[in-house]
């Protein structure tokens, strides 16, 4: 599939960097292992060499991705690393956001996306009609089921080359769009819009990135490597027929969305034409705009910062370095001629329990009710004794 030097489709506004689309590597492509040791107790086959590994010996194994191979063999394991995410417990599912289904380390990209994508482009992108025409409902079910529950790519590169590629693309399509909220976010919905309006190309361009660059670390990188993905199915699209505006229209609703979760009918209808025009405008930013995004070792935790707060932006590589003050305590007054409270000169708080109030700090000493209860309990012969004092 020859993308690196192919014809400017129809509106597409060629860049100088769009002809090296299919040639720019990203960390996504060149993700190293993450080896750790284990011991041999089942049979297993080495990745790299491919010959069976010899049972109660030490071998190497992915965190990530879950491969095995000999030590001897950690230079020829194959890469790229794509790391497994498993469905999310129930308290997850629940939440169902983006961050549920990232690896632990950036590039934040779902590995059911690496897997569809990779599967597209090696087989998909001279199809007529790729991502527009649907698949069969029952088998996109059940593959995005199975690309989400499994344990490791024994058997999700092999299950992918044996479905159909329309499912493939549908499967990628249902996992984005079953998101609690679209990769562009609700929040920055009017943002997008709003920059994809503006005429002027340049500005149209400068604004986007910089509103990109007010997404959650894992959208941004999920965004990024998406869109590279676009700009190649683009470059080819004398050959399968999906140009830059057809593409728009499939994944307009899937990424873009709505500024509200539950958008009315004639919302939906009104934002049509506005979402289509985001995409385009994210499918014409330059190459190497989204490869500094996914390329950036320095995104913050994505695992951490959207999950406290959804509604938060997180900073991105192209984006300044914030300016606020830090929170600060309010300084605690003291009144004029009045020592200031220390930990020893500050009353002690009091707490209630079940026997009477008790005053912390007192070196454990019970109170006079607490004292009055034990010494009736001994008298009686015991806390378990019956009301003769004799033991039962």
């Amino acid at each position: 599939q020859d993308i690196d030097n192919p014809q400017t489709p129809p509106g597409l506004k060629r860049s100088n960097s769009m002809a090296s689309v299919g040639s720019t590597a990203t960390l996504v492509d060149l993700r190293p292992h993450e080896f750790v040791k284990k011991s041999i107790v089942t049979r297993e086959t080495c990745k790299a060499c491919a010959h069976g590994i010899k049972f109660a010996s030490t071998a190497l194994k992915c965190r990530d991705c879950r491969i095995v191979c000999h030590e001897l063999c950690r230079e020829q394991a194959p890469v790229p690393c794509v790391p497994m995410t498993h469905t999310p417990q129930k308290h997850a599912q629940k939440d169902g956001t983006l961050q549920s289904y990232i690896p632990r380390n950036p590039p934040y990209v779902p590995s059911i996306v690496i897997n569809c994508v990779k599967e597209v482009e090696r087989r998909g992108l001279n199809e007529v009609g790729i991502y527009r025409l649907p698949g069969k409902e029952k088998n996109t079910k059940e593959l995005r089921v199975k690309l989400l529950n499994s344990k490791n790519n024994k058997g999700v590169l092999q299950l992918l080359k044996e479905e159909d590629i329309n499912v493939v693309c549908c499967s990628m399509k249902t996992f984005l769009r079953e998101l609690r909220e679209p990769l562009l976010t609700h929040q920055l919905n009017g943002s997008f819009i709003a920059a994809a309006e503006l005429e002027v190309a340049e500005s149209r361009a400068s604004v986007l990135e910089s509103v990109v660059g007010q997404l959650p670390a894992a959208n941004q990188q999920t965004l990024a490597y998406l869109m590279l993905h676009l700009q190649k199915v683009v470059m080819a699209s004398s050959r399968n027929q999906m140009s830059r505006d057809n593409l728009a229209i499939v994944f307009a609703p899937t990424v873009v969305g709505y500024d509200t979760p539950d958008p009315t009918p004639a919302a939906r209808l009104h934002a049509i034409p506005h979402q289509q025009k985001v995409i385009g405008g994210l499918i014409d930013l330059d190459v190497y705009f989204w490869t500094s995004i996914l390329n950036n070792r320095d995104m913050p935790d994505a695992n951490m910062s959207p999950a406290s707060n959804p509604r938060s932006p997180v900073s991105s590589p192209l984006s300044r370095p914030s300016t606020a003050t830090p929170h600060m305590r309010t300084p605690v007054r003291i009144q004029q001629g009045a020592s200031p409270a220390t930990p020893e000169s500050r009353p002690a708080p009091e707490i209630s329990s079940a026997l009477g109030p008790i005053t912390p700090g007192a070196g454990n000493r019970p109170t006079t009710r607490g004292m009055a209860l034990r010494r009736v309990r001994k008298k009686q012969g015991g806390f378990f004794s019956n009301p003769k004092g004799q033991f039962v």
